[in-house]
Protein backbone atom coordinates (compact mmCIF):
# COMPACT_ATOMS: atom_id res chain seq x y z
CA UNK A 1 0.00 0.00 0.00
CA UNK A 2 1.30 3.75 -0.27
CA UNK A 3 0.97 6.05 2.44
CA UNK A 4 0.49 9.45 1.51
CA UNK A 5 -0.12 12.41 4.62
CA UNK A 6 -2.78 15.49 3.90
CA UNK A 7 -2.44 18.75 6.06
CA UNK A 8 -5.31 21.12 6.15
CA UNK A 9 -5.82 24.69 7.90
CA UNK A 10 -8.92 27.26 7.69
CA UNK A 11 -7.46 29.98 7.05
CA UNK A 12 -8.45 33.43 8.95
CA UNK A 13 -10.06 35.21 5.62
CA UNK A 14 -12.03 31.78 4.99
CA UNK A 15 -9.66 30.10 2.45
CA UNK A 16 -8.76 26.66 3.42
CA UNK A 17 -4.82 26.05 2.79
CA UNK A 18 -4.05 22.40 2.14
CA UNK A 19 -0.66 20.07 1.75
CA UNK A 20 -0.40 16.71 0.45
CA UNK A 21 2.39 14.54 1.02
CA UNK A 22 2.96 11.40 -1.46
CA UNK A 23 6.16 9.15 -2.01
CA UNK A 24 7.53 8.42 -5.26
CA UNK A 25 11.06 7.42 -6.13
CA UNK A 26 11.30 9.31 -9.49
CA UNK A 27 11.61 12.76 -8.77
CA UNK A 28 10.62 14.03 -12.19
CA UNK A 29 7.44 12.34 -11.71
CA UNK A 30 4.32 14.83 -11.37
CA UNK A 31 0.36 14.24 -10.55
CA UNK A 32 -1.75 16.17 -12.38
CA UNK A 33 -5.55 17.28 -10.57
CA UNK A 34 -7.38 14.17 -11.80
CA UNK A 35 -4.96 11.82 -10.58
CA UNK A 36 -4.58 13.36 -7.75
CA UNK A 37 -8.39 13.48 -7.07
CA UNK A 38 -8.58 9.46 -7.99
CA UNK A 39 -5.97 9.02 -5.57
CA UNK A 40 -7.62 10.58 -2.70
CA UNK A 41 -11.36 9.36 -3.03
CA UNK A 42 -12.19 6.47 -0.86
CA UNK A 43 -8.78 7.32 1.66
CA UNK A 44 -10.35 10.55 2.60
CA UNK A 45 -13.80 11.98 3.44
CA UNK A 46 -15.37 13.06 0.24
CA UNK A 47 -15.24 16.61 0.74
CA UNK A 48 -11.26 16.20 0.77
CA UNK A 49 -11.23 15.27 -3.14
CA UNK A 50 -13.99 18.30 -3.69
CA UNK A 51 -11.48 20.45 -2.45
CA UNK A 52 -8.27 19.73 -3.91
CA UNK A 53 -10.22 18.64 -7.11
CA UNK A 54 -11.69 22.28 -7.57
CA UNK A 55 -8.27 24.33 -6.37
CA UNK A 56 -7.50 26.50 -9.43
CA UNK A 57 -3.43 27.28 -8.45
CA UNK A 58 -2.05 24.81 -7.11
CA UNK A 59 1.51 24.40 -6.26
CA UNK A 60 3.67 21.35 -6.36
CA UNK A 61 7.19 20.98 -4.94
CA UNK A 62 9.73 18.05 -4.44
CA UNK A 63 10.86 17.21 -1.20
CA UNK A 64 14.46 16.03 -1.41
CA UNK A 65 17.80 16.31 0.75
CA UNK A 66 21.20 15.78 0.59
CA UNK A 67 23.83 12.59 1.59
CA UNK A 68 25.80 14.11 4.59
CA UNK A 69 28.95 16.23 3.15
CA UNK A 70 32.20 16.00 5.16
CA UNK A 71 33.29 19.30 2.63
CA UNK A 72 31.51 22.47 2.98
CA UNK A 73 34.21 25.03 1.91
CA UNK A 74 37.95 25.64 0.46
CA UNK A 75 39.40 28.98 1.10
CA UNK A 76 37.14 32.02 2.04
CA UNK A 77 33.98 30.20 1.16
CA UNK A 78 31.91 27.70 3.28
CA UNK A 79 28.06 26.34 3.17
CA UNK A 80 25.74 26.97 5.87
CA UNK A 81 21.69 26.02 6.04
CA UNK A 82 20.11 23.73 3.10
CA UNK A 83 23.12 24.59 0.90
CA UNK A 84 25.50 22.22 3.02
CA UNK A 85 23.11 19.79 4.56
CA UNK A 86 19.42 19.92 3.36
CA UNK A 87 17.26 17.49 5.37
CA UNK A 88 14.26 16.03 4.56
CA UNK A 89 10.93 17.91 6.90
CA UNK A 90 10.11 14.42 9.18
CA UNK A 91 11.68 16.50 12.08
CA UNK A 92 10.92 19.89 11.67
CA UNK A 93 14.23 21.41 12.46
CA UNK A 94 16.21 22.64 9.41
CA UNK A 95 15.51 26.03 10.05
CA UNK A 96 16.81 25.77 13.44
CA UNK A 97 19.99 23.81 12.42
CA UNK A 98 20.30 27.24 9.62
CA UNK A 99 20.37 29.63 12.89
CA UNK A 100 22.74 27.57 14.84
CA UNK A 101 25.06 26.92 11.59
CA UNK A 102 24.46 31.21 11.68
CA UNK A 103 25.44 31.69 15.20
CA UNK A 104 28.33 29.17 15.21
CA UNK A 105 29.85 30.73 12.44
CA UNK A 106 29.36 34.43 13.89
CA UNK A 107 31.27 32.93 16.73
CA UNK A 108 34.50 31.49 15.05
CA UNK A 109 34.38 34.94 12.89
CA UNK A 110 34.27 37.29 16.39
CA UNK A 111 37.21 34.75 17.92
CA UNK A 112 39.57 35.07 15.23
CA UNK A 113 38.09 37.62 12.62
CA UNK A 114 36.89 36.75 9.22
CA UNK A 115 39.99 34.14 8.01
CA UNK A 116 40.23 30.53 6.76
CA UNK A 117 40.82 28.94 9.94
CA UNK A 118 37.32 30.22 11.40
CA UNK A 119 35.30 29.07 8.59
CA UNK A 120 37.37 25.44 9.15
CA UNK A 121 36.68 25.57 12.61
CA UNK A 122 32.56 26.47 12.16
CA UNK A 123 32.55 23.53 9.35
CA UNK A 124 34.28 20.98 11.70
CA UNK A 125 31.55 22.17 14.98
CA UNK A 126 28.67 21.53 13.06
CA UNK A 127 29.46 19.06 10.72
CA UNK A 128 29.25 15.91 13.12
CA UNK A 129 25.77 17.82 14.42
CA UNK A 130 24.47 18.20 11.30
CA UNK A 131 25.07 15.10 9.93
CA UNK A 132 23.09 13.63 12.43
CA UNK A 133 19.84 15.65 11.84
CA UNK A 134 20.22 14.14 8.15
CA UNK A 135 20.67 10.78 8.71
CA UNK A 136 17.21 11.01 11.55
CA UNK A 137 15.49 13.19 9.45
CA UNK A 138 16.03 10.16 6.51
CA UNK A 139 15.40 7.69 9.15
CA UNK A 140 11.93 8.99 10.50
CA UNK A 141 10.46 9.83 7.14
CA UNK A 142 11.64 6.53 5.79
CA UNK A 143 9.63 5.13 8.64
CA UNK A 144 6.80 7.18 7.91
CA UNK A 145 6.83 6.30 4.41
CA UNK A 146 7.05 2.46 5.90
CA UNK A 147 3.95 3.04 7.23
CA UNK A 148 1.87 2.17 4.58
CA UNK A 149 3.31 -0.75 3.25
CA UNK A 150 2.44 -2.36 6.74
CA UNK A 151 -1.08 -4.47 7.16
Amino acid sequence: GEFDGMTLATLENGDVWWTYTYFEDDLGSSMDQEELVKRVQGRYPPFVAELLGSTEDRVETIIADLPVSWKWGEGMVTLLGDSAHAQLPALGLGCSAAFADIEELCKQIDSDGLCESALRRYERWRMPQTAVLQTASRFTFGSMRNLGSQK
